[in-house]
């Protein structure tokens, strides 16, 4: 069972990746799974969409605003894209 710190931050970062979709990558189909695995919980959010260039985006206030919000629980957050090759956020946190 999540506390309520920890489902909220999930959702703020879910919403913000959301957000960031529709404002900046032209996606035609996004995914959002959220999977429990082995005493952690896994929320992936899958963009076909533009990507971008990590090392710019790093400095963008919404992915800053996500790193902190995983901070804050203790969870993991990683980014994995490349200009034209969409975007996989991917945010692990022990149960």
């Amino acid at each position: 069972r999540l506390t309520d710190e920890i489902r909220i931050d999930l959702f703020r970062i879910c919403q913000e990746s959301l957000q960031n979709i529709l404002k900046h990558a032209r996606a035609g189909q996004v995914k959002v799974l959220i999977e429990e695995q082995d005493q952690q919980i896994r929320l992936t959010i899958l963009d076909d969409g533009q990507g971008f260039d990590q090392k710019e985006g790093e400095r963008q206030p919404g992915l800053v605003r996500m790193r902190e919000r995983a901070a804050s629980i203790n969870a993991q957050l990683t980014i994995q894209t490349a200009p034209g090759q969409g975007t996989a956020i991917s945010v692990v946190i022990a149960k």
